[in-house]
């Protein structure tokens, strides 16, 4: 079984839409009935919020990470499902997940230096996927094919090589049907595409022109034949882009979906189900054309917050009315999580809840039941600066 991966080097910032997300009325690429196919999602990495695709064109949504964490996609626990992993580029922490849903990650551990961009892929055909990474510094990338346990390092790279030019962004497939993912390059100014199909310095293996220049490159199995091909997010138009082959030429198919400030992930999400958004149709002032766009305004009706050293994470979380939030210690510091204003030992209680100082790391919680509509602040009692903020919004 074949295993995707995206990464997008392009940090930007990020807009929340006043708690609604917009997506066109549209479907992924057609794909065979067996589960294997390859779909896309977008992760706002302002709010931790993921939003992944099914074949049918449903989207399942929820919070995971920091904000400013990179995000990728691999089968971590060797199922044929990808799930969601984060990379945090400040210390080079790899946090892993192994269902898509909410919560704590599975995995943790570090591998790398800060600045360097997390890659993940199957890259010696075992069937499991694991995180390499890409030093732009050096062009260089860095090899691992097993992951990391318990906060710990991975030590040195198993291989590591040259390839391509300073600015290129890098991606992860399989380009030859080999199932072994390798790498590649995506050049954004030209829409240039080129890739190895071995694990060894040397000139790409193919390269071509697809795109127009400011697109995010995706990766994957858009067909089920068992080979990786681009595909490419359009922020102008909110719009994928999917090609079949790994070769120069228009699109085979495209999908209108999400919000332009958005981060592109792909995989084999293995999800059944999910929203299925309502519809209005609008007419273009300019040119008289109908739009068609859909509004996702239910949120959901539970989110956990990790509780760290020292930071909420997300720090802005949204839930229907009637939701629970859960905090859950991770760290090894005391914190709580104290509803009011202000942060350390200056807060100003407000009694909405307050769980105490508490030194749990993994073995403690608190939650809290939001029956009513609207903001909710909260901070730790212990430090200062570390706060975040609860909304909660009616049906």
């Amino acid at each position: 079984m074949m295993r995707r991966m995206v990464v997008v080097m392009n940090l930007v910032a990020f807009l929340a839409l006043g708690g609604a997300v917009f997506f066109a009325v549209s479907a992924p690429p057609t794909a065979a009935a067996d589960g294997s196919e390859d779909t896309v999602g977008l992760v706002n990495s302002a709010t931790g919020e993921w939003h992944l695709t099914n074949e049918q064109g449903l989207v399942t949504s929820f919070f995971y990470g920091n904000p400013g964490d990179v995000p990728i996609m691999g089968d971590w626990d060797c199922d044929g499902v990808d799930t969601p992993g984060l990379f945090r580029q400040l210390d080079g922490f790899v946090y892993l997940r192994n269902s898509n849903t909410e919560g704590i990650a599975d995995i943790r551990f570090f591998f790398g230096n800060p600045g360097d961009f997390p890659l993940a892929g199957d890259f010696n055909g075992d069937g499991c996927d694991t995180v390499s990474i890409y030093r732009p510094a050096e062009g260089r990338f860095f090899v691992i094919n097993k992951l990391g346990e318990n906060d710990g390092g991975l030590g040195a790279a198993e291989t590591n090589y040259v390839f391509g030019n300073p600015g290129d962004k890098p991606f992860v497939g399989d380009f030859d049907g080999d199932e072994v993912d390798t790498v590649g390059l995506h050049r954004e100014s030209t829409g240039l595409v080129y890739f190895r199909n071995t694990h060894t310095e040397g000139v790409a293996d193919s390269e071509f022109i697809f795109g127009d220049p400011g697109d995010r490159f995706v990766s994957g199995d858009w067909n089920t034949n068992g080979i990786d091909s681009p595909g490419l997010f359009r922020p102008a138009s909110t719009t994928f882009f999917f090609r079949f082959t790994n070769s120069q030429g228009v699109a085979d198919s495209t999908f209108e979906f999400g919000s332009a400030d958005w981060l592109p992930v792909s995989g084999s999400f293995a999800l059944i189900g999910g929203t299925t958004p309502t519809t209005s149709t609008t007419t273009s002032t300019t040119t008289g054309t109908p739009t068609t766009t859909t509004t996702m305004t239910t949120p959901p009706s539970s989110a956990i917050v990790q509780v760290r050293d020292n930071s909420f994470s997300s720090q802005v979380v949204t839930i229907a009315e009637g939701g629970t939030v859960t905090w859950a210690w991770v760290g090894i510091n005391p914190h709580s999580t104290t509803s009011g204003t202000g942060s350390g030992p200056g807060g100003v209680p407000d009694g909405n809840w307050d769980s105490g100082i508490r030194t749990g790391g993994p073995n403690f919680s608190h939650s809290a039941t939001f029956s009513d509509s609207g903001t909710y602040t909260y901070f730790c009692q212990v430090h200062t600066g570390m706060t975040g903020t609860v909304t909660v919004i009616s049906p």
